[in-house]
């Protein structure tokens, strides 16, 4: 007698054999055949994994770093050009201090390739050019930054402006009395946008007193500017200023004290008051003469380390080539004529020359 075969219910579950399920319905339970391991002789041989070689790994990595690098592009492109801007203007810096105006302005035109709108960049090229005395490009991009409306009210922008006038007119073989106003003008258009900073509004007072003294005209109202200007800065003159002075004051302010009775100076000797303006001449060319050996001390220091100050102590041995120039103009109008002469001769061997833009 043959057993029945096993059934199982809806839910795949079995029934027990003793259960006469025959007519329920439920179908027979499918025997799966029973899958025999190969013998020795049927199973593959064994393979190990193959290794991916240094080169597709290396294309793999560069098709990772490419994919990144598009999607990144974008975003840091405009950096990467600002700071090598910012590198080869800062360059530029160190080579003009070194009195290389030629290797500056090939560094800042290197910066402006990368950022032509810059005004920051257009204000270095400027003071490079007029260095070079190429004064219609410094005048070219001083009026491309004046064309930006946030620079408007920049004094030092219309200040660049006015320097260039006056260097025109005294470089111009016939007089020009247009470009010296233009320069006056312009000086007084930085003064008048001029907030905030005592120390900058008295160095535009001083230019603008300066102005008038190289124009030969309102030299009154040229002394009561720079008079302004002195009593803006100097602490005895301003009580209410002492404090703050006695902590701002540093070398430069007293070499811009110095060139501020030097334009007083020159002034007075347009004036007639040759007298006094002898005292004021001999107090700032004594002051900047201090000024001067000690920059030279500092210059020989910092040397060691690497900083050269080439540019700025040629600055201030044409600056004090102005003071003897306008201290010899009042010694001949003192008819001093051969201390006259002896001061010119200082004059000139510092480097004294209107037409070059020492003046």
């Amino acid at each position: 007698m043959s057993l029945p075969q096993r059934q199982y219910d809806q839910h795949g579950f079995p029934l027990p054999v003793t259960f006469d399920n025959f007519e329920s319905g439920l179908k027979p339970a499918v025997e799966k055949p029973i899958k025999k391991p190969p013998r020795a002789d049927e199973r593959p041989a064994y393979r190990p994994p193959v290794q991916a070689s240094w080169q597709r790994r290396f294309l793999q990595l560069a098709l990772v770093l490419f994919g990144v690098g598009a999607i990144l592009w974008p975003v840091l492109a405009p950096a990467i050009k600002r700071n090598k801007a910012a590198n080869a203007a800062h360059r530029a810096r160190m080579r003009f201090e070194r009195d290389d105006t030629q290797g500056a302005l090939r560094l800042i035109d290197e910066a402006l390739a990368l950022q032509p709108n810059n005004s920051e960049f257009l204000l270095q090229r400027s003071s490079y050019r007029k260095d070079a005395d190429d004064l219609p490009g410094a005048l070219d991009d001083l009026n491309v930054v004046l064309e930006e409306k946030n620079q408007m009210e920049e004094p030092l922008v219309w200040s660049s402006r006015a320097h260039i006038w006056q260097r025109m007119a005294l470089a111009a073989e016939q007089p020009d009395p247009n470009l010296h106003d233009k320069a006056i003008e312009d000086s007084k258009h930085a003064l008048a946008v001029c907030h905030g900073s005592t120390w900058l509004r008295a160095g535009m007072l001083n230019q603008l007193a300066y102005s008038r003294a190289l124009a030969d005209r309102d030299f009154d109202q040229g002394l009561r500017e720079i008079d302004q200007a002195i009593d803006l800065i100097e602490p005895n003159r301003n009580p209410a200023l002492r404090a703050e002075a006695a902590d701002e004051f540093d070398r430069e302010d007293a070499q811009s004290m110095a060139e501020f009775r030097d334009t007083r100076g020159l002034l007075l000797c347009k004036l007639g008051r040759n007298d006094e303006a002898l005292r004021e001449l001999n107090v700032a060319i004594k002051e900047y003469e201090q000024q001067q050996v000690e920059m030279s001390v500092i210059a020989q220091n910092i040397q060691r380390h690497g900083v050269v100050l080439s540019r700025r102590i040629r600055a201030m041995r044409e600056s004090l080539s102005v003071m003897y120039y306008h201290r010899s103009l009042a010694y001949e109008k003192l008819d001093r004529a051969a201390e006259a002469e002896a001061e010119r001769q200082r004059a000139i061997k510092l480097g004294f020359d209107p037409k070059n833009g020492v003046f």
